[in-house]
């Protein structure tokens, strides 16, 4: 079922109710689209927190049970939000209920509510969407040691070269050598296996990734794999050389635009040279350990300065995404002594 699909369907609880969604998803799918606990199942929470803009009334309850205004009133809309997952049955946000009020706000409130700093930066022209990036980047390279366009990008690929690193400690920690061979011939299908089939447990994924050789899934102790891949990739880690990471780099097959701006080994060098290789290590274990939920939500700039990484969101008058606040929440929980320096960077326009 394609994302627009869940889309739709999801549509369907918010406007006629959750009975009819039920049951026009039994119908479609065969299955409820709610758990034993009454609550939405994975895949439909997930599309509806990341992709699904809660609108109207909806919007409006969530907004006040945040402010601390919990609107009794409204107990059918009520039953809607708690099947979603985002209140609980005290009416108290969940904290996807709370991602996704806060992404109701308008930017000002979100900041305020957030508690990011924010950088004013002088009216501009804007004429088109990468006009503020670039406005930004130019201000921010006078101030700082390095600064780059998605942070995400430059951690993603990092971890990625980590992770093609680790392939050789898989057979050694116990993994099924017939189960590695299977996605070991192709780097690209090594990592999507790993970080989305294995660490993220999306096994359609790693079936797809495995081809013909799905069926030895059936006998594979899934969790054990996991904590295979994930000992083996901590390994790598600890043991691999930046000079190794670079050569890796080249390795790896062309998953973001770090690649194809042919930047990657200039930005892991400058990385290594002013976070240090600890602080990167430290990073890479984790984003392996809980890894961003949605590579969406990576803010626009990067600025690395004497051992400090500093995430920018570059904003004009839209709104933080769900993923966005998503991870400036990650970044509080893994990387705090890093999660002070986000910001937000409002550009108005003329």
């Amino acid at each position: 079922m394609s994302k627009l699909d869940i889309l739709n369907r999801i549509k369907i609880l918010f406007t006629d109710g959750p009975d009819v969604f039920d049951s026009h998803c039994e119908k479609a799918s065969g299955d409820s689209a709610f758990d034993e606990t009454g609550k939405l199942t994975y895949r439909y929470a997930r599309v509806l927190h990341t992709d699904y803009h809660i609108t109207g009334l909806y919007s409006e309850i969530l907004t006040n049970i945040l402010r601390g205004t919990k609107p009794y009133e409204h107990s059918n809309e009520l039953s809607v939000l708690f099947k979603a997952g985002l209140i609980d049955a005290n009416s108290t946000l969940t904290q996807p209920g709370y991602y996704k009020a806060i992404s109701a706000m308008n930017l000002d409130s979100q900041i305020e509510h957030l508690k990011i700093p924010l950088d004013q930066f002088e009216p501009i022209k804007h004429k088109q969407g990468l006009d503020r990036e670039i406005y930004a980047k130019a201000i921010y390279s006078d101030q700082y040691d390095f600064v780059t366009y998605d942070e995400g990008e430059l951690f993603e690929f990092i971890k990625n070269c980590f992770i093609y690193s680790s392939r050789r400690y898989f057979v050694d920690y116990g993994f099924n050598p017939a189960l590695l061979e299977t996605i070991d011939h192709c780097p690209y299908a090594f990592l999507q296996s790993v970080c989305r089939g294995i660490l993220m447990n999306e096994r359609p994924i790693l079936a797809k990734m495995m081809g013909g050789n799905k069926h030895l899934l059936e006998k594979e102790n899934f969790q054990k794999n996991v904590e295979i891949v994930k000992k083996s990739i901590s390994q790598a880690i600890r043991d691999t050389s930046v000079d190794l990471l670079l050569s890796e780099s080249d390795r790896v097959p062309s998953m973001s635009r770090v690649r194809r701006h042919k930047s990657s080994g200039g930005s892991i060098n400058a990385a290594f040279q002013i976070l240090g290789e600890k602080a990167i290590r430290k990073f890479t274990a984790n984003l392996i350990e809980c890894p961003i939920p949605d590579k969406r939500g990576w803010s626009d700039l990067t600025i690395l300065h004497k051992g400090q990484y500093i995430p920018i969101e570059v904003k004009l008058q839209d709104k933080l995404s769900y993923s966005q606040i998503e991870r400036f929440f990650w970044l509080q929980d893994s990387l705090p002594e890093h999660a002070k320096n986000q910001r937000i960077a409002k550009v108005p326009t003329y």
